[in-house]
C-alpha cells in the first residue's frame, strides 16, 4: 500500500471528502512500495475544470527507493513536488529503473522543478 494515500471516495462508500491545502514535508521515505503517494479519488468522470483534489504540496522529503513511481496522482489542480531528494537504489532484482517517477491522470497546475535526483 502507498506511505501516503489521500482519497475521495465519493462514488460508493462516501466515506471521505476532497483535500484542499495538503502539505507533505520533512519525511524520510525508506524503501516503500509503489506508489509512495498516491492521490486516487473514485470519481468516475473526470473533469480538468472540476478537479476532486486542490493544492497538494510535497517539498523537503527523502525518498530512498528501488524501481517505484513516487506520485500517482488523479484529478489534482495544483500539484507541487518541489525540494525533495530522491535516491534511486539499484539491486540485482532491479538493475535498471523502468517505472516512471510520476503519473498524472486529468491533473492541472502541476510543478516538479528543485528536487535533487540520484542514483546509486
Amino acid at each position: 500500500m502507498a506511505s501516503i494515500y489521500i482519497s475521495s471516495d465519493a462514488y460508493q462508500w462516501y466515506e471521505s471528502g476532497p483535500v484542499t491545502d495538503v502539505t507533505i514535508r520533512g519525511n524520510h521515505f525508506t524503501r516503500p512500495t509503489t506508489p509512495v503517494i498516491f492521490v486516487e479519488p473514485t470519481n468516475q468522470a473526470v473533469d480538468l475544470e472540476n478537479p476532486v483534489h486542490r493544492d497538494i504540496s510535497v517539498t523537503e522529503n527523502t525518498f530512498d527507493i528501488n524501481d517505484i513511481t513516487l506520485i500517482n496522482a488523479k484529478s489534482v489542480k495544483g500539484l507541487r513536488f518541489t525540494a525533495n531528494t530522491i535516491r534511486r537504489l539499484e539491486s540485482p532484482a532491479h538493475p535498471k529503473y523502468t517505472s516512471p517517477l510520476y503519473t498524472f491522470t486529468a491533473c492541472t497546475d502541476v510543478q516538479t522543478s528543485g528536487n535533487e535526483l540520484n542514483t546509486e
